[in-house]
């Protein structure tokens, strides 16, 4: 068996991101760029006004109230998308509106509300800072700035900055497509009657939700497949030929009926390990074949949920082009004690809290690989070493996190 460790760095090695397409900007939303996006332009690209009111000199303003209002000449006024032709002087105010570009000589913009007009003057009833109210020039984005890096999800925002700097096309990784399989002859479907021996389909329903949470994947749902070599044959060739990834549960351990690895190894899938010293999702396998790779996952649902979270989610964001594609790792005190043999690493599911300023993480329930319900009640998954034996309440763990759920 190799280590927790070794596994992901044998799976991370092999997630690299595909070539890169250009997309339309509207169409690239959930897509990940593939390139470095420099703004060729200002934004703003002039100073302009943040409100409606008068561009003013600061000095002329300076000392203004209630009591003993500024009172300027009304030269003119800028909309929205005009400038004005002359500049202001001094005693000097122009009617402008959000969005107009500042005159020159205009160092302040007064809103509205704090003025008057009256016979072609402007009384100004307050001081403002010098500056004020003015969005300047390249505020927010400076020509020749790298807006986004290469690795950044395309999210609406994204969009909307990306189509301020009128970026209408851009270069974006491939999507993939993942092919989901779930072995079991024992295996219902959860509208089927249940009877004596038969288990329902979770695996197929919970690793498709998993995949929804990321974007810019194609999905192919394969349901379940019987324990049959030839249906599983048949079914492991097509979503070989058809997806950059496959996704199966159950079939990969020592029994009669654990034809997995055996249907991807004629398929001229190699092996890249098979085991691992962990717990639960021991027998978790993992091949290769011309740049696409196969997850032989445990049947067991709460192993198939840790060993997505810990092993194919990493690889899928890599694969993607994600600038990050690691759980989030914090360290937490466990409130509860735990034992275990020596030997392997334990997953722990569990949930985070935070008290007096520290973080605990409590556990979320049974930790048998086929108790789910743990799962679902849980935002993190705790790592307990493999040469520890008993951990004892209070002790500092190394956490996964994956969920605000609660936080």
């Amino acid at each position: 068996m190799i280590t927790y460790k070794e596994a992901l760095e044998e799976v991370l090695r092999r997630a690299t991101p595909k070539f890169a397409i250009k997309k339309y900007l509207i169409d690239a939303v959930n897509l990940v760029l593939a390139e470095d996006i420099v703004s060729s332009e200002n934004v703003p690209f002039s100073d302009n006004s943040a409100m409606d009111g008068f561009a003013v000199r600061f000095e002329d303003i300076k000392g203004a109230s209630k009591e003993k209002p500024a009172i300027l000449d009304l030269i003119g006024e800028v909309p929205a998308g005009k400038s004005l032709s002359g500049q202001i002087s001094a005693g000097e105010a122009v009617s402008i509106f959000t969005g107009a570009v500042i005159p020159e000589g205009a160092d302040t913009v007064v809103e509205i509300e704090v003025t008057e007009v009256k016979d072609g003057k402007v009384y100004v009833y307050e001081e403002r800072e010098i500056g004020a109210n003015i969005r300047r020039k390249g505020e927010d984005l400076k020509a020749g700035e790298i807006v986004f890096s290469k690795g950044t999800l395309i999210t609406p925002s994204v969009v909307g900055v990306l189509a301020s700097i009128g970026k209408a096309s851009v270069k974006v990784f491939k999507p993939l497509t993942v092919a989901i399989i779930s072995t079991g002859s024992e295996l219902i479907d959860i509208g089927d009657k249940m009877k004596v021996g038969l288990v329902r389909n979770s695996n197929t329903y919970l690793l498709e939700a998993h995949l929804k949470e990321i974007p810019s994947l194609k999905v192919l749902n394969y349901g379940v497949v019987s324990d049959d070599i030839s249906s599983l044959e048949e079914v492991f060739e097509d979503a070989s030929m058809s997806a950059d990834l496959i996704l199966s549960t159950g079939g990969v351990s020592l029994g009669d009926y654990d034809l997995v690895k055996l249907v991807l190894e004629k398929l001229g899938f190699k092996q890249v390990f098979w085991k691992v010293a962990q717990k639960p999702g021991k027998p978790l396998a993992f091949y290769e074949k011309n740049g696409k790779v196969a997850f032989g996952l445990p049947g067991n649902p709460a192993a198939v949920h840790i060993c997505f979270l810990e092993y194919v989610r990493p690889y899928l964001l890599k694969s993607l082009g994600y600038q990050k594609w690691s759980p989030i790792v914090l360290k937490a005190k466990l409130m509860d004690s735990h034992s275990k043999k020596k030997g392997r690493l334990n997953f722990l599911r569990v949930f985070l809290e935070e008290k007096n300023g520290e973080i605990w993480a409590r556990k979320a329930g049974k930790q048998g690989s086929g108790v789910l319900s743990t799962s679902a009640r849980s935002n993190a998954i705790a790592l307990i070493p493999a040469e520890r034996e008993f951990v004892e309440p209070g002790e500092i763990v190394e956490v996964h996190y994956f969920s605000n759920n609660g936080w």
